[in-house]
């Protein structure tokens, strides 16, 4: 028979269980019912669309001790100049396992991350208006104190031949030359005896161009392990399927990534995708303003561009090589600098239609990116009977200009007139003579504008649109007179 005292014993152990146990289980789970309302994710929604600038929806997220959060059905939308809203990535499903490690020690960090089922679907149309959103947002929000300090090693400088540290820096990963004096901006410093996994499973992406249909680059069943803290950890993300162009050949492809010291590495001494040879060096610093730099190295070799697309003219080049490389801050845009140098011997272009062919015995460009845009300072396609100069700019608001110059002795000039006019009879070439009558030229002008990418070729010197252009002597049939070479 239970005495009194031992009813009372029993009534603080189901208090002591009540408040111990089943009240955290009943807040644990009404806080996942007020998570899951509309005000619950609506909160969320509002933090990021505040952070990115962008339109967010959650269908619904959640939280328990044991399990970690759970964000399901994310989507981020934005809208261009018109106002026309379109979606940028959709995730079905993000899985953050906090680390209890640190949050003890009043940090917030986590143990792990799983992205799944992310979808990126953008054209080239969309993704301009979307960066030109970003840059706006970005730049109202860099600190007036930002400041950029430059060390005087820059990875774009020519090696030097007495300087025995330059003499192969292939397998180094790029400098990181600049370093913003942000005290607002988040750091994150490495923890040597914590595990930080970002897993992403079932990434689908695909951009293209609404104007030029046949523009298109896709990768599909991404995966990846991305260690983000702790001395030194490996990591790896892989493409299932690489695909260029619409009608492009696909490939699958692994790169090792590598964490050290803060910094996000991946340094691949030889790779290659769809016929093509580089090396391909890239860092990640994890502190203020996000600093990256990368280094793409195509040495020099033999190049088929058919491998690219299947349905591509055959174009060949005997000999051909570029250095590549870019550096900035991802959260500071307008601090974006790189240069790329490429040259070429002995490139031939065949016309499947009428077999026609053209031949340059060498080539160069050099290109510079800055602040400003992009800038084209010399382009050139020398052969014995054409050539091709030329230069331009592409700004960062999206307007740019270029001349093209097109050199070729009066055969050559009278069958590109004919082929030209053939095409469309409001369209003409009209070379003249440059100094004497062997050589005959003319200055093609191209402007990018409100009306997309034009050039002078109609009557009059009248701007058309190039992508007409491309569309017309695509499909235009075999031409007046082939160009013919022995």
């Amino acid at each position: 028979m239970i005495n009194a005292e031992d009813w009372g014993r029993l009534r603080r152990i189901r208090r002591w269980m009540f408040w111990v146990v089943f009240l955290p289980l009943l807040l644990l789970g009404i806080g996942n019912l007020i998570l899951s309302s509309s005000w619950g994710t609506g909160l969320v929604e509002k933090q990021i669309e505040a952070r990115f600038n962008l339109t967010c929806e959650i269908a619904s997220w959640s939280w328990s001790p044991w399990a970690g959060g759970q964000v399901d059905d994310l989507e981020i939308t934005s809208s261009d100049v018109e106002g026309s809203s379109f979606r940028v990535f959709k995730i079905d499903r993000i899985e953050i396992d906090l680390s209890w490690r640190s949050m003890i020690k009043g940090e917030k960090r986590f143990d792990r991350v799983e992205v799944v089922g992310v979808e990126v679907d953008l054209s080239l149309e969309s993704l301009k208006s979307l960066m030109k959103s970003r840059e706006e947002a970005i730049v109202t929000a860099v600190p007036d104190d930002l400041e950029v300090v430059d060390d005087g090693s820059h990875p774009n400088k020519p090696l030097d031949p007495a300087d025995p540290k330059t003499e192969d820096s292939s397998s180094e990963a790029p400098a990181i030359d600049q370093q913003p004096n942000d005290q607002r901006a988040v750091t994150i410093a490495p923890v040597d005896d914590f595990e930080g996994l970002v897993v992403f499973k079932d990434v689908k992406a695909r951009i293209y161009s609404e104007a030029v249909p046949e523009f298109e680059l896709r990768f599909d069943n991404f995966s990846g392990e991305i260690p983000l803290w702790g001395q030194e950890r490996k990591g790896q993300v892989h493409f299932e399927g690489l695909r260029i162009g619409n009608d492009g050949s696909e490939e699958s492809l692994s790169i090792p990534i590598v964490w050290k010291e803060g910094v996000l590495q991946m340094n691949e001494p030889e790779m290659h995708v769809l016929g093509l040879r580089f090396n391909i060096n890239a860092v990640l610093r994890f502190s203020s303003g996000l600093p990256f730099g990368v280094q793409v190295k195509v040495p020099e070799q033999q190049i088929d561009f058919t491998s690219l697309r299947k349905n591509a003219p055959p174009v060949n080049i005997a000999r051909f090589s570029s250095d590549n490389s870019l550096q900035g801050f991802f959260l500071y845009p307008s601090l974006l600098s790189g240069s790329s140098q490429s040259q070429f011997v002995s490139c031939v272009i065949e016309d499947p239609k009428d077999g026609s062919r053209i031949t340059f015995d060498r080539g160069h460009s050099n290109l510079i990116v800055t602040n400003a845009g992009v800038f084209a300072s010399d382009v050139r396609l020398i052969g014995d009977e054409e050539a091709f100069l030329g230069n331009g700019f592409l700004t960062t608001s999206g307007t740019g200009a270029a001349t093209l110059r097109v050199i070729a002795n009066p055969q050559r000039a009278e069958t590109y007139e004919k082929r030209v006019t053939a095409t469309d009879p409001s369209w003409s070439l009209g070379l003249i003579p440059l100094v004497t009558v062997d050589r005959w030229y003319r200055d093609l002008r191209f402007e990018v504008g409100t009306q997309g990418l034009t050039v002078d070729l109609g009557e009059g010197e009248k701007e058309v649109s190039f992508v007409e252009v491309a569309r017309k002597f695509s499909h235009a049939g075999r031409a007046p007179n082939p160009i013919l070479v022995p």
